[in-house]
């Protein structure tokens, strides 16, 4: 079986679209072309850093890395290898660049009206994967993060962003430090969004108070409404949703949640949410949360959303499990507690949570493009079938 190609090296091809397909070498680096530091190996590159130290340190400062501790450490000890000045000799790998024609870098430099280089970064499989470029000026210092939405799913989640970014900038406190946008745009038929850079490097974790206090902010920076769950604009996204999915035993046990939870008439508060809040898009600085990546940002949806979302993803990267989504159920009542929820609307939106997560990754299908969490029949549908099942009748309707 021939090996796949590395994306990132897909993604070199694509915003180097004139030259010679990136090629692999060892050690050394190629005049009048742009070359990249593999990390860990060319064969399996999570990090493209331009290569020289002060340059490749200062990307992985840019990216920080607060998926986990492990995480973390990780990074923090390839940026101190590189600003060290042998990180080149531990990594041995290369990966060049040709061509006289236009590249992403002078697109770039166009936008931030100065000579950049860049860093390129793959997340794991997923549909809506798309590369992220860490932008340095000439001493390695980051100037801003852009976005190439290479597929017609990446191009819109980088409109949302853009939207989002502009609404929510000018309307947050102290508390949430949201980036600026710098670029929303177009480049040889790619969406393209530049960020202002925000100082992770001197950031840390995010302590669950300051979590809770920043979950709710977001959530009212629109303002909040009381409304049940059926006549709520998430409900009628999902219904969408729903109406364009192929008809498939996932897409039938989801349509049979939907009707039950669409058949409750408690009130819940909806609000905005973030979308996709996970550890590793938010940091704390000097007692704000810095958070960025805002692709699913939405409105009308029942607050408590992105309480749950940071909690599930932060177990789903190591345990992909029906245990899971189980779990997240079993204690929605006393974690939406400190945003007000009774336990009744508390079980409600946990409930819709599992909704959403499992109409978006059908939606988006995240099994085709190998993401963990694409089978949903396995691990998150059986869950939530019988979570409905054991939801209050509504008043009227008697329960075998």
């Amino acid at each position: 079986m021939t090996a796949r190609r590395p994306y990132l090296l897909d993604v070199v091809d694509a915003l180097w679209p004139s030259g010679p397909s990136a090629r692999i070498h060892r050690g050394q680096t190629v005049r009048e072309a742009t070359t990249f530091v593999a990390v860990p190996t060319a064969g399996a590159p999570r990090l493209l850093l331009p290569a020289g130290g002060a340059l490749a340190a200062g990307a992985v400062r840019a990216y920080g890395g607060h998926a986990s501790r492990t995480a973390r450490w990780r990074m923090r000890g390839t940026g101190a290898l590189f600003a060290l000045g042998v990180g080149g000799l531990l990594f041995r790998d290369r990966v060049t660049v040709g061509g006289d024609s236009e590249s992403v870098l002078d697109e770039l430099a166009r936008v931030l009206d100065e000579p950049v280089h860049v860093a390129l970064r793959a997340g794991p499989p997923r549909a809506n994967r798309k590369p992220v470029l860490a932008v340095l000026d000439e001493g390695g210092r980051p100037l801003a993060f852009a976005k190439v939405g290479l597929t017609p799913l990446t191009a819109d989640l980088l409109a949302v962003e853009a939207s989002a970014l502009t609404g929510v900038a000018g309307k947050a406190s102290d508390l949430v430090r949201v980036p600026r946008l710098l670029h929303h745009g177009t480049w040889r038929d790619m969406a393209i969004l530049v960020q202002e850079a925000l100082p992770v490097d001197r950031s840390g974790a995010v302590s669950d108070a300051l979590l809770v206090r920043a979950v709710g902010e977001i959530a009212s920076v629109q303002g909040t409404a009381m409304t049940p769950w059926a006549g709520s604009q998430h409900a009628e996204h999902i219904r969408g949703r729903l109406a364009r999915m192929a008809r498939t035993p996932e897409a039938a046990m989801l349509a049979e949640a939907v009707e039950r939870l669409n058949a409750s008439r408690e009130a819940l508060p909806v609000g905005c949410w973030h979308g996709d809040w996970t550890p590793w898009n938010c940091a704390s600085l000097d007692g704000s949360v810095l958070l960025w990546d805002w692709e699913r940002f939405d409105t009308g949806v029942p607050i408590g959303f992105d309480l749950l979302h940071h909690d599930l993803q932060s177990v789903l990267a190591t345990d992909c499990s029906p245990a899971r989504p189980a779990a997240l159920l079993a204690t929605v009542a006393s974690r939406l507690s400190p945003l007000g929820l009774t336990p009744g609307q508390a079980t409600l939106t946990g409930v819709a949570y599992l909704v959403e997560l499992a109409s978006r990754y059908l939606a988006d299908d995240q099994a085709a493009a190998g993401a963990s969490v694409g089978d949903v029949g396995r691990w998150l549908l059986p869950v939530l079938t019988r979570a409905v099942r054991d939801l209050p009748a509504p008043r009227g309707e008697m329960t075998s």
